[in-house]
């Protein structure tokens, strides 16, 4: 899957007939296809062809309130999607964001999906904020 500058995407039957993909949820597969449109794509030429690749110097963030106000999806449901994707080797997180204004999470697709479910498939889990915030209890 990917897109081009003329906001074109493209869909490839390997990632379609995929196991991995076809092991993802609806909302899943809205915000894997969300990642790819938010993604920049530069031309890559060789001796004999041109493919698009993602930017690798660009990383993606994808917000919690823009999924509610885009696809309308809740906190809870993003966050699943999100855990989903890393496992399925579609997206890889880059930075864990603070939760302060202007500090989001920050992801860049992968390739790890094409080994999906085989013996050397392996991925970074999801870290997750333990940031203690409002009122807590005195132990």
């Amino acid at each position: 899957m990917g897109n081009n500058s003329n906001g074109k995407l493209w869909f490839f039957r390997e990632l379609f007939y995929s196991k991995a993909f076809n092991e993802l949820n609806k909302t899943g597969i809205k915000v894997l296809i969300h990642f790819h449109l938010k993604t920049e794509y530069v031309k890559v030429k060789s001796l004999n062809n041109e493919r698009w690749i993602p930017n690798p110097d660009k990383h993606i963030s994808f917000t919690y309130k823009e999924a509610n106000k885009r696809l309308g999806i809740s906190k809870p449901v993003f966050s699943k999607a999100l855990t989903d994707l890393i496992e399925h080797g579609f997206i890889i997180q880059t930075h864990l964001g603070g939760g302060l204004q202007g500090d989001y999470s920050k992801f860049e697709l992968s390739e790890m999906w094409k080994l999906y479910g085989k013996n050397d498939f392996e991925i970074k889990p999801r870290e997750k904020s333990v940031r203690k915030i409002g009122f807590m209890r005195k132990k």
